[in-house]
């Protein structure tokens, strides 16, 4: 499988788009952090690629899923949901579930169907389902790079299932970020050909396909979190995915939220050297226990 793709690209093309397009699977994060890559900003990149990166009205289904889904439990629990190349068994993920217990947190699955063919709306409707399965509950949700997105768009469609929301390095914009994470060469071939090649969580090689990008675009970029739910954003200074300026702005984008609050972390994109001070913050923003030893 590896040589057939190596065969469909030139090894200059395979090193540069897909070393970039790695840097999002948390298994490679720390290796790449050692190779000098550019960092040309996404304006400059952007603008040589012809593919439209236009929004389009969010699909319907998003406002029937909102009119299905109230909390009806008064029981309260915790969701983590994982960023693109990156499963349940997140490392961050797996390490909050230790420390506050797998009784009150779950570990979804948002690579639905698969990784090849996930979107965002199928992201959603996976939470969805969890929320049924646990009686709908209230959640607490920490959400990382495109799982921020994903949790933020699950608040603003549920605003009565939310209580508190942490994002890590929250991947607002990732539908305009492609041209700058895989070049835009290679992002043109994605919409040209209509899928392109990553490493999923387990370090195999899946060829996505371009509706990832296209579903993308049907969802606000910042979706509207009410002022009842608190938030915390973590972001790594050193990101090369998610640049940190993107974190900063949201001050000024919810301005008017009485207690979003963001902190800044001597860390990169997939924060795993600052695993421990999330999980502690978390628990803490949460108001619940850790459990000794986690």
């Amino acid at each position: 499988r590896k040589s057939a793709l190596l065969a469909h690209f030139s090894p200059q093309e395979f090193m540069r788009g897909s070393l970039r397009a790695l840097v999002l699977s948390p298994c490679v994060v720390l290796c790449l952090r050692q190779i000098a890559l550019p960092q040309p900003s996404l304006l400059s990149r952007s603008t040589h690629t012809s593919i439209s990166l236009q929004r389009r009205p969010k699909a319907s289904t998003s406002t029937r899923r909102a009119m299905s889904t109230s909390a009806s439990s008064s029981e309260s629990r915790i969701a983590y949901l994982h960023g693109f190349a990156s499963s349940a068994t997140s490392l961050k993920g797996v390490a909050l579930q230790k420390a506050v217990g797998t009784e009150i947190c779950d570990l979804p699955d948002l690579n639905r169907p698969s990784f090849s063919k996930l979107t965002v709306s199928g992201a959603l409707e996976a939470m969805d389902e969890l929320h049924e399965q646990r009686g709908r509950p209230k959640w607490n949700l920490v959400g990382s790079s495109m799982g921020g997105h994903v949790a933020a768009l699950w608040t603003s469609l549920h605003p009565e299932c939310v209580e508190k929301l942490v994002l890590l390095c929250p991947a607002f914009s990732l539908a305009e970020l492609w041209p700058a994470i895989l070049g835009a060469e290679n992002f043109e071939r994605w919409g040209r050909e209509g899928e392109y090649p990553f490493q999923n969580a387990a370090g195999e090689w899946h060829k996505v396909h371009y509706g990832l990008v296209e579903d993308g675009l049907t969802h606000p970029v910042h979706p509207s979190i009410p002022d009842s739910v608190p938030v915390l954003v973590m972001h790594g200074k050193n990101d090369e995915v998610v640049p940190v300026a993107s974190s900063l702005s949201l001050s000024k984008i919810y301005a008017l939220h009485p207690s979003l609050s963001v902190e800044t972390l001597e860390d990169d994109h997939a924060l795993f050297a600052s695993t421990d001070l999330i999980v502690q913050r978390a628990a803490q923003f949460f108001g619940v226990p850790g459990k000794r030893g986690g």
